[in-house]
């Protein structure tokens, strides 16, 4: 074998080893199972499951969901129509992954990605999942249940440092001769101007103030309002309905009283109410009755008839009612 031969040999078995190494797959790291929250809901022939990763959440980072839906091959329809809001969660984006058929049964299978607005506990509420067995049947409706995690308060060393800093900007040529009549107008023209400014800004502050806060009971009554019109009762959106009409209570309860009472699960709601003084005992104890009645539906799945829906709003104004009346005596 010739020089040029071997030298042609060498050179190709180097290529040959160089394409080998960029072919080698690269494996991605598994999730922590630790971190993973399975949320599942059952109904007649529906299925659904949802993977939530993870459970503690830096501050800015990005909550993954993977939901999987279920139904008889013979469905037409199968959908997820997320909103913008989760719960205490905000969609960033949303994905669907496959849509394949099973034998007997069909699955269609999506990705949201979420973000938390605020540090501290987060609740989140997915929306309904709907199928319908035909083109003229009523879509079935189903539900997957609360979840909660943890979002930490970014770390004081993210913050960004002097260092991290460009450089200064090069220098700019000064012209040897000033104009100083020209560098007084400019002075006096921004002393004008931000005098005009101060004064729109403290005429406008002092409109702000006298403004009165808007009054916690009457915004809770709109809230109901409006949640009577909503159309949730009419599209069997049972566990929204009362998701919705308990939170009406919490936040009227937060401002009104101060209790920071849409954070709270039932149980630690309930526990702060009993131990605080203001409250009498019947108004404690409906607004237990009031919320033992709603969480089955919330997170059951159960669903109320008309005249237990209308108790339920019934409930929510009498009880906010009441605590308003206490609150004007207590003063």
């Amino acid at each position: 074998m010739s020089s040029i031969q071997r030298s042609l040999a060498f050179l190709l078995g180097c290529a040959l080893v160089a394409c080998s190494r960029d072919e080698d797959p690269v494996v991605e790291p598994l999730r922590d199972p630790a971190q993973v929250q399975v949320l599942e809901a059952n109904s007649g022939e529906l299925r659904a499951i949802a993977q939530v990763h993870p459970r503690r959440v830096l501050f800015g980072g990005v909550i993954e969901v993977e939901l999987e839906l279920r139904a008889p091959a013979s469905y037409v329809e199968l959908a997820w129509e997320q909103g913008a809001r989760a719960g205490h969660l905000q969609l960033l984006d949303l994905m669907l992954l496959e849509n394949r058929a099973l034998g007997a049964e069909q699955a269609k299978r999506w990705r949201a990605r979420f973000e938390a607005p605020r540090s501290g506990r987060a609740l989140g509420r997915l929306a309904a999942l709907r199928a319908k067995p035909s083109a003229d049947a009523a879509p079935l409706v189903l539900e997957l249940p609360t979840f909660a995690l943890e979002v930490d308060p970014p770390s004081e060393g993210s913050a960004p440092h002097f260092r991290d800093l460009p450089g200064p900007l090069s220098g700019i040529a000064i012209p040897p001769e000033r104009s100083y009549a020209a560098w007084i107008g400019v002075g006096a023209g921004g002393a004008a101007a931000l005098g005009v400014l101060l004064f729109w800004w403290r005429r406008r502050r002092r409109r702000a103030l006298a403004v009165p806060p808007p009054d916690p009971r009457e915004e809770a009554r709109a809230a109901l309002q409006a949640l009577r019109g909503s159309g949730l009762v009419e599209g069997e959106l049972f566990g929204e309905l009362y998701y919705r009409l308990t939170m009406i209570v919490r936040t009227y309860l937060e401002r009104a009283t101060g209790l920071n009472a849409p954070e709270r699960t039932t149980e630690e709601f309930l526990r702060e109410i009993e131990e605080h003084p203001a409250y009498p005992a019947s108004a404690k104890q409906e607004l237990r009755a009031f919320l033992s009645a709603a969480d089955p539906v919330k997170y059951a799945a159960q669903r109320p008839d008309a005249k237990s829906i209308e108790r339920s709003l019934e409930a929510a104004q009498h009880l906010i009612d009441t605590i308003h009346a206490e609150e004007a005596n207590a003063r």
